[in-house]
């Protein structure tokens, strides 16, 4: 079963149809003159749930455009007439480059489709510390037509790496490193008490650990970092390790999830990757069972000793079919990029290369974000963004 868009998605992909389509292999992204790569690995964006608009994070501002005229001239940026930068005054400053830190975390409310970021990375002397000005390491919540926006009055003393809201009363809940805490926020993201103190040994009496990425799915909260898999009763009111570990907590890293239902719907299959001590680490929970399977190199998945390389919350993302999901690998040894569809999420390919660079130790993907409304699949690759239409 696919996901159900609004009618502007079905208009948005007919249009598509009439500008162009992308070619079915990988095509380098051309950025307007305007975007200015932070080039120290940061840059992220964010596709919107019905595939209508992309927003990407740079030296020099956030961006707005229409993803269906970006994909229709992917080479060509002087014909994204729709291209917009956001009001960027206030925004927190990277010391580095004396631009504007990026972006490292995007999420979309579900109920009034604002995008919700984490504004403040760095500050150019330590990473996962906070920046200067108003947004500095604050939610930012953006309406995706206008582009106003407005910073929470929280100011996080570490970065976040996941946000979720639940559509059934408007809650925000948040993950963060440095220090690792679960914050909530009751008043539609403006203040974010913490809800949870080192969630590792408070929720499961492990060691401690950062937390790397939080989602929902369904009527759960699912979580990981340097120990394993959490699903978590929304509230955290009760948790649950989905596999058992040994010594400190450390054996599994986890932390990225990628279901084929949002907040609230019923899923059908959850993915999560991605570090184990014998490679990487990917684990599929399936409606059907109701158990989480651990996949291995059985299952066509590389084992190199190495970890996914993600922008912070998502190494992983779901496709427009139930058990279609994406994931860029990488090792001290390689890279590659890998997909499930059609074999109930079990069994893994690597993708077509064809107009990519090639792979090696400092040449590798990642930042994977699908555009749903078009089926096409974004991965960041030393300073550019790549796109492909979905396997």
């Amino acid at each position: 079963m696919k996901r159900i868009y609004p009618l502007l998605v079905v208009l948005a992909s007919a249009l598509g149809a009439c500008f162009g389509q992308l070619p079915n292999q990988w095509t380098k992204l051309v950025m307007p003159a305007a975007y200015t790569a932070h080039g120290s690995g940061y840059e992220t964006m964010y596709v919107t749930r019905d595939g209508v608009y992309a927003f990407f994070t740079s030296t020099s501002g956030v961006f707005r455009v229409n993803a269906t005229e970006m994909e229709a001239n992917p080479t060509n940026p002087t014909k994204w007439t729709s291209w917009k930068a956001v009001n960027m005054s206030g925004w927190p400053i990277d010391a580095n480059t004396g631009g504007y830190q990026p972006v490292a975390t995007w999420t979309e409310n579900p109920v009034t489709h604002d995008v919700l970021a984490y504004a403040g990375y760095s500050n150019g002397a330590a990473t996962h510390t906070c920046g200067s000005g108003t947004t500095a390491c604050r939610v930012v919540t953006i309406n995706r037509q206008t582009l106003a926006w407005r910073a929470s009055s929280t100011q996080f003393t570490g970065m976040l790496t996941g946000i979720v809201v639940d559509p059934a009363n408007g809650y925000m809940y948040a993950s963060a490193i440095g220090p690792i805490h679960m914050y909530r926020s009751t008043d539609g993201g403006n203040t974010w008490p913490i809800l949870v103190t080192t969630p590792y040994p408070t929720l499961t009496g492990l060691s401690s650990g950062y937390v790397y990425g939080l989602k929902m799915f369904g009527n759960n909260l699912y979580w990981g970092g340097e120990g394993p898999n959490v699903t978590s009763a929304v509230g955290f009111t009760s948790s649950s390790v989905d596999f058992t570990t040994t010594a400190n907590g450390y054996t599994r890293n986890s932390g990225w999830f990628a279901s084929d239902a949002y907040e609230r719907q019923t899923p059908h299959y959850i993915v999560a990757c991605c570090r184990d001590l014998n490679g990487y680490n990917i684990q599929k929970w399936d409606a059907t069972s109701g158990k989480w399977t651990q996949l291995t190199g059985g299952n066509g998945i590389v084992q190199w000793a190495g970890e996914v390389a993600p922008a912070f919350g998502q190494g992983i993302v779901h496709g427009n079919q139930p058990d279609e999901f994406y994931v860029p690998l990488k090792s001290s040894s390689g890279a590659s990029i890998y997909y499930s569809k059609g074999s109930g999420a079990v069994h893994w390919s690597p993708m077509d290369y064809t107009g990519l660079p090639t792979f090696s130790s400092s040449v590798r993907p990642k930042y994977p974000v699908m555009n749903h409304g078009s089926c096409s699949l974004y991965v960041w690759i030393n300073s550019s963004y790549y796109v492909h239409p979905c396997m």
